[in-house]
């Protein structure tokens, strides 16, 4: 009963992560074309879906994985008609109505570059950001929520976020003025939002993103829970074809200039490689394919911070070099009066053990100002590894399978903290942290239409 139950669910979530197209087929007096063949192609697949018009026309066909679907209809005594290169975008119910022509002696209607279909049955606002915009427009890092800024009325807001803490998204998007802990991930239509930090558990590599959509009003029965957006992130799958690339990042200090108020102090070391890789085809022609995805980083990194310590005077309990006076707790019960030090010197013995032995791990000032006396150079280290792998298999035309594996491994050390409150650690109280495996679901199963 478990695993029915799983399966069940996963069967209800991955009809989110594609499309539809509908439509009514009419002839030119406007009558409607019942029993008319409606032949759906996806080229790069070979994927093929056959349906029906109805008694009033209709036709429906649901599921359909994202890319270019090529159209075909036909009805004895009528024309042909194809339209190819239809553009199937994630969520989008499509609305193609047909007119057959009479057919006449070798005559077949085709139509090959049209404007783009809009979607006419919902009113929801939304974007969807592509294939071409996820590969080609640059981004700091490879984070795709960058790109959400391609959207109206999305921005990231400034300053660090647990996300970014948690070496899961980084900074998350603020869409329409709601507060970025209020958006829904999901991941071929899997639901990865962690509902503890109110972030994304992973952050998919950008070579296995097909394309993502942010969905920021008029939600759909099946979704709710946040007030904000809904991002939708569709991963590629393989195809006939076999496809792959290799990218590597690499910064080095021995690029970098010479800071300028550095006053001839050496450039701080610095060494970052970010590489990976993907490779996507068939196992079965038409019918299995696979596809899979590497990203790691390695990062040694200098940060450079100041801090306000005390000196040895202020560590033996002399604070006569600062202004005001040391209140004594111990005169307040005797006279009512809180009296201050005599010469604003804490005996020796009136020091706290646990402040005594605090004080031991702090290390002394580097100059002799009273603030900000202490400068550290030390070294930030971060190690990521993510792994994707995706399996798609066809079952029959009506039924289709895929199966994701996802993994994120982070290992990071913080000299200084992880700065996601805004603290600021001394060194040596400072530790290193994982963060990891993070692995979604492995299996979902889908249905590509209802059996007829």
């Amino acid at each position: 009963m478990i695993l029915a139950g799983v399966l069940f669910g996963a069967i209800a979530f991955g009809q989110t992560n594609t499309g539809e197209i509908s439509g009514i087929v009419r002839d030119s007096t406007g009558g409607v074309v019942p029993g008319a063949t409606v032949v759906a192609q996806h080229p790069a697949t070979g994927f093929v879906i056959e349906r029906m018009t109805d008694d009033g026309g209709r036709f429906f066909l649901p599921a359909m994985p994202t890319g270019q679907w090529n159209v075909t209809i036909s009805q004895t005594g009528f024309a042909p008609y194809t339209q190819k290169g239809i553009a199937l975008e994630i969520g989008r119910t499509l609305t193609l109505d047909v007119t057959l022509g009479v057919q006449g002696v070798a005559e077949e209607i085709t139509i090959a570059a049209t404007d783009p279909l809009l979607q006419a049955a919902t009113a929801e606002i939304s974007d969807v950001i592509e294939n071409r915009e996820v590969a080609q427009i640059p981004l700091n890092g490879r984070n795709f929520l960058a790109l959400a800024q391609l959207s109206d009325a999305v921005v990231l807001p400034p300053g660090g976020t647990r996300g970014d803490a948690l070496q899961q998204a980084g900074p998350l998007p603020n869409v329409g003025g709601q507060r970025s802990g209020h958006n829904i991930y999901l991941l071929d239509g899997v639901k990865v939002t962690d509902e503890l930090f109110n972030n994304l558990v992973i952050n998919p590599s950008v070579d296995s993103i097909q394309e993502f959509k942010i969905q920021k009003s008029m939600y759909p029965a099946e979704f709710g829970g946040k007030a904000s957006a809904l991002i939708n992130v569709a991963t590629k799958s393989g195809t006939n074809t076999f496809h792959g690339s290799l990218f590597e990042f690499y910064r080095d200090d021995s690029f970098d200039a010479p800071n300028y108020f550095g006053k001839g102090a050496p450039v701080p070391p610095l060494r970052q490689h970010q590489f990976g890789g993907a490779l996507g085809g068939r196992l079965i022609q038409d019918q299995t394919f696979f596809f899979l995805s590497y990203e790691g980083l390695r990062m040694d990194r200098s940060l450079t911070r100041t801090f306000s310590i005390p000196d040895d005077a202020v560590r033996s309990g002399d604070f006569s070099g600062f202004g005001g006076t040391i209140c004594d707790p111990e005169t307040i019960p005797l006279t009512g009066v809180c009296a201050a030090f005599p010469n604003n010197r804490i005996p020796q013995e009136r020091i706290d053990p646990v402040a005594r032995a605090f004080l031991q791990k702090i290390p002394r000032p580097t100059s002799n100002a009273q603030f900000q006396n202490f400068t550290s150079v030390e070294t930030q280290t971060r190690d990521i590894d993510q792994i994707g792998v995706r399996l798609d298999h066809r079952i029959s035309g009506a039924d289709q399978l895929f199966a994701r594996f996802s993994t994120f491994d982070a290992f990071e050390v913080q000299p200084f903290g992880a700065g996601a409150l805004q603290e600021a650690l001394l060194p040596g109280l400072e530790g290193p942290w994982r963060r990891g495996p993070a692995t979604l679901p492995p299996a979902t199963l889908t249905s590509s239409a209802p059996r007829t």
